[in-house]
């Protein structure tokens, strides 16, 4: 390589030239979805099943929460009249909700009040008759309502075929908090019905697969901002040890091009690029740098010179034959993992000697 370094050159500029052409084409994504494959048969079964028990969807559902149970059912009023005009809006194309088993005591008693309006039942029974019905339709209703009970809580349900339904709406928090939970189908506006619920302090909309996205998403530019943190620091080591930036560059910067351009093929063949990427570049990154460092060490004895090469080439071969079966495999998680690392290892492979060659730093004839 030290008599060809024309040659040589042409492995960095190839390298460059597909980062210039690739990395611009990176379409980032945080969709766990991503990190797994379904089972077809097990999608088909999922479907029958939701067909017969629940057309709701999974992970996505309003909860109110309250100090105890008549703060949460008030809540989750409050919630039912909002989703209600969000169903209207077509944000969304249907709910569940317990609210249409049981109110809370407030709103009981609110209706309670009008309905003890003395005059109700004979304007309601001549807006009927005068619609053709027959007179006093409502007089055993209005009888009823003056023998009920004050309010209908939700453990009166439980002596009832309804015990089950209800219950699967209720759920008891730490501290003796109350949440229930209203389920949804068919959100397509997630943004409107959120602004919707806003103003309701004790009422949250979740989507499980939004939250674990936005996660993923805060992890993965968290990961990225300390990857570039940690090899400004790893470079400002190696200048330290070397005092030479030509010789620090030629150690540090085959990792980071060799990452940069693993992760230009990938975006070139057409992946989306996640989390998982971002955690594989880190080993390319700390390999790397290794197999840089170890043949500057050694460029001045000849002896050592060869043996660490040999030592680096095997090295190579073995982290990418393992990393290569991951790369076989049918996980989309360990693919991600198994291809990045195999490239970029590879890729060092072959630019961290090539780097000191360009840098003048050769085998007994660099004195430093």
């Amino acid at each position: 390589m030290r008599r060809r370094r024309s040659a040589v050159a042409v492995l960095p500029a190839v390298a460059l030239g597909l980062c210039v052409v690739g990395l611009p084409r990176i379409e980032w994504s945080d969709d766990v979805r991503l990190l797994t494959a379904l089972d077809p048969g097990m999608l088909a079964e999922d479907e029958r099943v939701r067909a017969r028990v629940s057309r709701m969807d999974g992970g996505r559902f309003v909860v109110a929460f309250g100090a105890d149970e008549e703060e949460a059912l008030a809540g989750n009023d409050a919630a039912a009249v909002r989703l209600r005009a969000a169903q209207a809006a077509g944000e969304i194309e249907a709910f569940r909700s317990l609210h249409a088993l049981v109110w809370s005591a407030a709103l009981q008693k609110d209706n309670q009040t009008a309905l003890a309006d003395p005059s109700l039942p004979a304007r309601l029974d001549a807006a009927f008759v005068a619609e053709g019905f027959r007179a006093g339709s409502f007089a055993k209703f209005f009888a009823d309502m003056s023998h009920g009970p004050d309010v209908m809580r939700p453990a009166d349900l439980a002596a009832t075929p309804l015990a089950e339904a209800a219950r699967t709406f209720r759920a008891e928090l730490e501290g003796g908090e109350v949440a229930v939970v209203t389920l949804l189908r068919g959100v397509a506006d997630a943004t409107a019905l959120q602004a919707r619920l806003a103003d309701l302090p004790q009422v949250r909309y979740f989507d499980q697969q939004g939250m674990m996205q936005a996660a993923f998403g805060r992890y993965r530019a968290r990961t990225l901002e300390l990857v570039v943190f940690g090899l400004f620091a790893v470079l400002a080591m190696v200048w330290v040890r070397y005092r030479r930036f030509g010789l620090a560059l030629a150690a540090f910067a085959p990792a980071v091009l060799a990452a940069a351009t693993a992760l230009s093929l990938v975006a070139l063949s057409g992946v989306t690029i996640g989390i998982l990427h971002v955690v594989a570049l880190l080993l390319v990154l700390s390999m790397g740098v290794d197999y840089g460092v170890f043949l500057a060490e050694s460029r001045r004895d000849p002896g050592g010179f060869d043996a660490t090469v040999l030592s680096v080439l095997l090295a190579c071969l073995s982290t990418v034959l393992a990393f290569g079966l991951l790369a076989m495999s049918q996980s989309p998680a360990l693919q991600a993992i198994g291809v990045t690392v195999g490239l970029g290892v590879l890729l060092s492979l072959v630019l961290a000697p090539a780097a000191l060659v360009l840098a003048g730093a050769g085998s007994g004839k660099d004195r430093g």
